[in-house]
């Protein structure tokens, strides 16, 4: 998998959390999640704040929000790698969530 440059690879949690809005939710369910923009998917350690990021997301596309939990502890057994995110406290990155991870929780 390609790294990503400047960033510390860390463990983290078991379970992190993705907000997006309702209108990707068939796609993310197809494709998992895949950064089309920066290169990275973000994921946050705190559903709250997972729901905040869904909640400007679906205001942009006018739905609703959606939030995704992510088997991590499962990802990296499976050889995916995680990044902590610079300057933000419990956030992380990686470059690709296959759906295969992914459970919707709203």
């Amino acid at each position: 998998m390609e790294q990503s440059c400047h960033l510390n690879q860390v463990i983290p949690p078991d379970i992190l959390y993705h907000g997006t809005c309702a209108v990707c939710a068939e796609d993310v369910a197809k494709n998992g999640l895949i950064s089309e923009i920066a290169y990275n998917v973000h994921l946050a350690a705190d559903e709250k704040v997972a729901e905040k990021f869904a909640y400007r997301s679906s205001l942009r596309y006018g739905q609703k929000p959606v939030i995704y939990d992510i088997d991590c502890k499962q990802m990296l057994m499976d050889g995916f790698v995680f990044y902590q995110h610079p300057g933000i406290e419990h956030a992380y990155i990686t470059n690709v969530v296959p759906s295969s991870y992914l459970t919707r929780l709203t």
